[in-house]
């Protein structure tokens, strides 16, 4: 997984991105949250159970330098992208999810030491109710899926049904605000800062990619140089499949009376 993880850090549209060791939190927690500084935890590569055990690990020993007082690391804001794949709903199944646990915690307590947590998800549905209903303000952008409608509503007490109707014909930034941010929900427009706008992630051709896409030249090499060694791979033997298959599997059995005949 630390292979695939490198391999998709290599990438070209993410060259113009500086990666680092990730800090250990519990130490060097500073390393992490600090003045003025951004921290991207770049998750690409790991499995499901494991880029949850980091969310986990990181987002308690954080916690606790702020709970317990410690004055290492200043108040601080954590951005859950994807939140679905770490605060699953129960129907998504929670037993290889251990961020779920931690960040209940955290959005529970977390305002009363100066920790805050951003929630993202294109799958609202998906998310825990548990965990939401500790969130204060909701940002609601675009949604088609019905489900995901009715379960925006069920989580926003004073977002009304026409309110959620118009979800669908949002278009790029357009949304409601909802919650203690607002005395009532409120139409806006999300304005995009063309400085923090990528060009190398998220318009991807991959139609184009495979147009002009070449095998790996020293896989191929290494191919070659096996079959010319050892020669193409034999068939494998084939199985025998239906009334054969019975047939070639069934065996004389003894009846009172005398002995079966074969194929009865």
């Amino acid at each position: 997984m630390e292979r695939n993880n490198e391999r998709l850090r290599k990438q070209e549209r993410l060259k113009a991105y500086k990666f680092e060791e990730m800090p250990d939190p519990t130490d060097a927690p500073d390393e992490i949250v600090a003045p003025n500084t951004v921290s991207i935890f770049y998750l690409a590569g790991y499995d499901h159970l494991n880029q949850s055990a980091i969310v986990s690990i990181v987002m308690e020993a954080l916690f606790d330098h702020r709970s317990t007082l410690t004055d290492i690391i200043p108040p601080f804001q954590a951005i859950i992208e994807e939140a679905h794949n770490f605060i699953p709903s129960r129907q998504e199944g929670t037993d290889e999810t251990p961020s779920l646990v931690t960040i209940r915690k955290v959005i529970t307590e977390g305002r009363k030491f100066g920790t805050g947590l951003v929630l993202i998800s294109q799958r609202p549905s998906r998310l825990d109710e548990t965990t939401l209903a500790q969130c204060n303000s909701f940002l609601v952008l675009r949604l088609v899926n019905p489900k995901d409608k009715s379960f925006v509503r069920s989580v926003m007490e004073n977002l009304s049904e026409a309110d959620a109707d118009i979800l669908q014909t949002f278009g790029p930034g357009q949304g409601i605000v909802s919650g203690q941010a607002v005395r009532f929900p409120l139409l806006v427009k999300v304005k995009f800062d063309a400085d923090l706008v990528s060009q190398a992630i998220g318009d991807e051709d991959f139609i184009d990619k495979v147009k002009t896409w070449t095998p790996n030249p020293r896989r191929k090499a290494i191919s070659e140089i096996v079959s010319r060694h050892f020669g193409p791979r034999p068939p494998l033997p084939t199985k025998p499949t239906g009334l054969s298959a019975i047939k070639a599997k069934r065996k004389p059995s003894r009846r009172r009376g005398g002995i079966r005949p074969e194929g009865f």
